[in-house]
């Protein structure tokens, strides 16, 4: 749901797919969109785009995995989104050409410090790798 955050007034119900609770939740820069990462925290993921206007639907697209699978997190006009397919691969997914336009498979995916809990692609240069400890390169 969307909410007035001055008055704390429900402006919009924003529902989700069946069995799907949200993750990651952003408005786009033109204000005039909600774009919303899902999952049902075992192996769907949904990327969602509303319409504030009306409260539609303006895109979706339903991601399965191997493993517990997230949108971690799209670019900020929607059309990029990056899925985890947890420890086994991450991927750009392009909504508008309705395909994958890039992959890190999970020996390049490691957690980095300043990040939070996030994975990120490391880097796949031969010779860099963290220490024991995970703290530096």
């Amino acid at each position: 749901d969307v909410f007035d955050a001055g008055t704390g007034r429900p402006l919009r119900h924003l529902p989700l797919a069946d069995g799907q609770r949200p993750r990651v939740a952003r408005f786009l820069p033109d204000g005039k969109r909600l774009a919303v990462g899902s999952s049902d925290w075992n192996t769907a993921a949904v990327f969602t785009l509303f319409d504030l206007a009306n409260g539609k639907v303006v895109s979706s697209r339903e991601f399965q995995g191997k493993g517990q699978t997230f949108v971690i997190d799209f670019t900020p006009d929607g059309r990029r989104v990056i899925v985890e397919d947890r420890f086994n691969r991450v991927f750009m997914w392009d909504m508008t050409a309705a395909r994958e336009v890039w992959e890190a498979g999970s020996a390049r995916v490691a957690p980095v410090v300043g990040h939070g809990d996030e994975r990120v692609p490391a880097p796949p240069l031969p010779g860099v790798r963290l220490t024991r400890r995970r703290r530096r390169l």
